[in-house]
């Protein structure tokens, strides 16, 4: 092929129809991946947070036996973070903070991002508006967390 303006013109051509069908394909990616979502949300089951009962402190472990697959992938996180306890003393027993019902796995690609930076954001603002809370409110809290976040987590709770 020759250089020259009739090559670079085809160039252009080729180039700009591409970049048309990329763009055309992103945008039925991302409303394949929003319908995805929003039909993935109706057929999940809520499930409130809730305590269970444990008998060792050793929550990483805890969570490790009943999710094995998880290990070196993920964060073990708190529903109702450790915090709590010392924020509402006696609200929360140790048994209750550390049983396998409490825990989400949050993988280690994120965890900062959502672990130690919006969920961290969420509670703290739980904190300021409830200096006083009941073992109920905790609950729901962390309820709404698992809503927003839940799918994120491994094992997913959303």
């Amino acid at each position: 092929m020759a250089s020259g303006g009739g090559g670079g013109g085809a160039k252009g051509k080729i180039l700009r129809i591409a970049l048309q069908f990329l763009k055309k394909a992103r945008r039925r990616a991302a409303q394949s991946a929003r319908t995805a979502s929003t039909s993935a949300r109706r057929t999940v089951t809520r499930t409130p947070a809730r305590f269970g009962s444990s008998t060792t402190t050793n929550y990483r472990q805890t969570f490790f036996n009943a999710n094995p697959s998880a290990r070196g992938q993920v964060v073990v996180h708190h529903a109702v973070e450790r915090q709590t306890l010392r924020r509402y003393p006696g609200l929360v027993s140790q048994s209750e903070m550390h049983s396998l019902e409490n825990l989400r796995g949050i993988p280690n690609g994120i965890n900062g991002r959502v672990h130690l930076s919006q969920i961290r954001r969420e509670w703290n603002q739980f904190y300021a508006a409830n200096p006083t809370a009941t073992q109920r409110q905790l609950l729901d809290f962390a309820t709404k967390i698992d809503d927003k976040f839940g799918h994120l987590f491994l094992p997913p709770v959303r």
